[in-house]
């Protein structure tokens, strides 16, 4: 079972008005750099972080064949997982990803996106898994996963859906 976030929030994000005096809603491109390193470093931090300490925690680091795929699942404005054929990378070898879902009513910073997920850990117990029956905590375990490297991830703005604000993240593999 997996959980998809849907925090109610009303606060909006927009940018700075327009020459035309209209604001644009701001949705944050994972095309740029620095936001690719902004979500891997978030990534990163919640791993070196987990408890029991991981002896072979690797280092998560972009994948830009795993974000185009999450951009293309963002896009298509979806509140369900992609099928397993609409995550696969064919580099360094053919790997299925698996997906976190995030939506939202606002555009969270990221770091508060992927901390959502980690929060799952309150219910999550090293070596037993949820710790209760029908706790989710599969968003946290693909952050954690010690054998996880590579991550992409996409945002859009999806008028269709409850809360508009839709965040796909691969991991691989």
């Amino acid at each position: 079972m997996v959980k998809i976030e849907t925090r109610k929030r009303r606060k909006k994000v927009t940018e700075p008005a327009t020459e035309q005096g209209q604001a644009q809603e701001k949705i944050v491109d994972t095309r740029i750099k620095a936001v690719q390193d902004e979500i891997v470093r978030c990534h990163n931090d919640i791993r070196r972080n987990v408890n029991p300490t991981a002896s072979d925690m690797k280092k998560m680091v972009w994948n830009e064949d795993a974000a185009q795929n999450a951009r293309k699942v963002a896009s298509m404005c979806s509140d369900r997982h992609s099928p397993p054929n609409k995550r696969i990378i064919k580099k360094p070898n053919v790997i299925t990803c698996g997906e976190n879902l995030y939506m939202s009513s606002s555009e969270d910073p990221w770091r508060d996106r992927i901390d959502d997920w980690a929060s799952e850990v309150k219910v999550f117990r090293y070596g037993h898994g949820p710790i209760s029956k029908g706790a989710i905590t599969g968003h946290y375990t693909q952050v954690v996963s010690a054998n996880t490297t590579l991550v992409g991830c996409g945002s859009q703005r999806c008028n269709n859906l409850k809360f508009p604000y839709l965040t796909v993240c691969h991991y691989c593999p």
